[in-house]
């Protein structure tokens, strides 16, 4: 395997981790359009919607199925939405 890849994937996981840690509520965040495009573009037909409604271990539980499917590229765009979002929260 591409080191470089599970490097990414790793580093990816343990944001996932911190993200959808039972202390914080921020995972909901992961909910937004951005995000869960991306999640549908890396799953294609695996995808499947999830809402509001979902429980921390779903989205958690989806997000690790994309992060481990993923390819470097699709890695790539994954640290693309998440500079927007950094750059965005800094205004």
């Amino acid at each position: 395997m591409n080191k470089q890849l599970e490097k990414s994937r790793t580093r990816w996981r343990r944001w996932l981790g911190n993200k959808t840690r039972c202390d914080k509520s921020n995972y909901l965040t992961l909910l937004e359009s951005n995000w869960l495009g991306w999640v549908n573009e890396v799953l294609g037909d695996l995808y499947v919607p999830i809402g509001y409604g979902a429980a921390r271990q779903d989205i958690k539980e989806l997000y690790l199925m994309a992060i481990n499917h993923a390819n470097m590229t699709q890695l790539r765009r994954l640290d693309n939405i998440y500079a927007i979002e950094l750059a965005e929260a800094g205004r």
